[in-house]
């Protein structure tokens, strides 16, 4: 009998576990261990039964005390790990996760806000799961804004040049380079839209590449002294090829139009003389100005490929 209530009372005293001795001033914890010694008391005088009975209360007590332990322990690690997700979101509003990345700055301060309410209702592991939320929420967001800014960066030199390119005319003067730079730009827009920042880069790069073939440009002649050339005389058909004019001999038509009025025969196309002031009519919308000086560089006429 004796040796089975010392093994009760020993069982008793192991009851306290190791976590319960980090939190030795808690009432159930000392209130087990006078429980313990007034049972290892009776038990010395012999009063078996008080002492088994002190023994099953010094059991309880320590049972309770390591449930405060335990809840303790959880409510410290729900304040850490709220700490470190409040951190994270201070973090990425300071590098404008807010604005840059809406949706998920407002889940994750959502879930922030549940787990402080889940933490002051005392719902620990609640509060824990919602800290935790915003920490993977989060995760890799440093990254993600520095591939925002970058794409952004690329993004605004294409539009840059594609402003640069609209007011050198290169949708008149460079129709192919042009339409290509406009469609890798609308690309570049939606995939920078749909967070898809590498894409958005290769096509943001890709319209500087098509641009690169763009040049400021004197403006095209708006008049044409006719020449005489021996053996390759001045005519509307030659006048039209040249690459300052139409570059295309099929528009001959166009400048008789445009100058039948003051030839000398206006019902023949065909009779034109050295001297005359050729009229040379805008046909896509190019900036003409001047007459046109042989001194001069003239950026040839582009036409599209659609429209050849």
């Amino acid at each position: 009998m004796k040796k089975i209530i010392s093994t009760i009372v020993l069982c008793a005293f192991i009851a306290a576990s190791a976590m319960a001795q980090s939190l030795l001033d808690n009432g159930y914890y000392q209130r087990g261990i006078e429980l313990q010694t007034q049972s290892q008391n009776a038990f010395d005088s012999g009063e078996y039964d008080q002492a088994t009975e002190l023994a099953d209360q010094a059991k309880q007590y320590l049972g309770l005390s390591d449930q405060y332990v335990e809840k303790m322990l959880r409510m410290d690690a729900a304040k850490k790990i709220l700490a470190v997700a409040k951190d994270r979101i201070d973090k990425a509003d300071s590098i404008g996760a807010a604005t840059k990345f809406a949706d998920v700055f407002k889940t994750a301060t959502d879930d922030y806000a549940q787990g402080t309410a889940s933490f002051d209702s005392q719902d620990f592991d609640g509060a824990t799961s919602s800290a935790q939320a915003v920490i993977d929420g989060l995760s890799g967001i440093e990254d993600r804004i520095a591939a925002y800014d970058n794409a952004l960066e690329y993004l605004a030199q294409a539009r840059q040049r594609m402003d640069w390119a609209n007011s050198v005319k290169a949708k008149l003067n460079y129709p192919d380079a042009f339409d290509t730079a406009t469609t890798e730009l609308s690309k570049a827009e939606s995939a920078f839209t749909d967070a898809s920042f590498d894409e958005s880069i290769d096509h943001s790069k890709a319209v500087m590449v098509a641009l690169a073939v763009v040049q400021e440009t004197i403006p095209l002649p708006a008049y044409y002294v006719v020449r005489r050339i021996p053996g390759k005389e001045d005519c509307y058909w030659r006048i039209a090829a040249y690459p300052f004019v139409y570059n295309n001999p099929l528009l001959w038509p166009k400048l008789y139009a445009a100058n039948k009025a003051k030839m000398k025969h206006p019902d023949n196309p065909n009779l034109i003389y050295p001297g005359m002031i050729v009229k040379i009519p805008s046909v896509k919308g190019e900036v003409r100005e001047g007459t046109w000086d042989a001194g001069k560089t003239y950026l040839p006429l582009q036409w599209s490929k659609k429209t050849k």
